[in-house]
């Protein structure tokens, strides 16, 4: 999968831009973008990282605008349904299906007859902050998720909360653009321990357990 790996940083107050080497948030009250690479007829597992600027509910028309083209599909899991909810872009514009929010992943799906082989992606929003967000709670449902960190940073899988409280044979599946790769939870612990959840990075998450919050701290000072 092709992506940036940051969250840029745009600050609203007199301040200097500021993403630190190590992907630490540096600044308060600061709007940011994720930047993502979708090619013509392929997939792209993705999550959003943000918060709506003016506080309402997040729809693919704010997320998404006109940045891709029509025909575009985006699929969201939901586990209480046991099915995708999919939005469309037509020639009316999105539908309005799937609510947006942060930790949630979900792919999109450029059709192989669009004009441009790729198109760059940037899914903006309010950075979360120490006063919206402190922590921050995804519901994970017993069996398979479609999920992604709360945050618009970097992280090893391994220091996750969701990963700390792992059953053995629970599994993480992301996507490489082409192919599923699979990091699973044995008694040697995990596959790999290296893995980083990186910005905008949506990823499949199985486990054996009943439904649980995966409740993750703000990992960044500011803002």
């Amino acid at each position: 999968m092709k992506r940036t790996g940051l969250a840029i940083l745009i600050l609203i107050v007199a301040a200097s831009l500021s993403y630190a080497q190590t992907n630490q948030v540096l600044s308060r009250n600061a709007v940011g973008y994720t930047k993502i690479t979708c090619p013509k007829g392929g997939l792209v597992l993705v999550r959003m990282d943000f918060e709506s600027m003016d506080g309402g509910d997040l729809h693919a028309e704010d997320v998404f605008g006109d940045q891709l083209p029509m025909g575009t599909l985006i699929y969201h899991y939901d586990p209480s349904l046991g099915s995708y909810v999919t939005d469309n872009k037509s020639f009316a514009g999105w539908s309005t299906n799937i609510i947006f929010e942060r930790g949630m992943g979900f792919w999109i799906e450029v059709p192989d007859t669009a004009a441009s082989n790729e198109y760059q992606v940037y899914m903006m929003g309010e950075v979360p902050d120490r006063f919206t967000a402190p922590t921050s709670t995804v519901s994970v449902a017993s069996g398979i998720n479609q999920i992604g960190y709360t945050y618009p940073n970097d992280v090893y899988w391994t220091n996750t909360d969701l990963a700390k409280n792992a059953a053995m044979g629970d599994i993480l599946y992301w996507w490489d653009g082409t192919n599923y790769q699979v990091n699973n939870l044995s008694f040697a612990g995990w596959a790999d321990p290296n893995l980083v959840i990186t910005p905008g990075m949506g990823f499949w998450f199985e486990t054996s357990l009943s439904a649980t919050n995966w409740i993750e701290g703000k990992p960044y000072t500011w803002p």
